[in-house]
């Protein structure tokens, strides 16, 4: 989750990825984070997809 009104010494999930992305001894970390936010994203639009679905359904009855 990224906080906007972060201080100066903080760094954000992003801008942690981005620094990391490019060194190999972190790499494997960035790439387990980029997973999971992948799969959190599938997961929520998949849930949505499910209410609008269910939600038409029970609207034409």
């Amino acid at each position: 989750m990224t906080i906007f009104t972060a201080g100066a010494g903080i760094k954000t999930l992003p801008i942690w990825i981005l620094d990391n992305l490019f060194r190999p001894s972190q790499a494997p970390i960035v790439n387990v984070i980029a997973v999971v936010l992948v799969l959190v994203l599938v997961s929520i639009v998949s849930i949505y997809i499910a209410q609008r679905i269910t939600g038409s359904e029970k609207e034409s009855r």
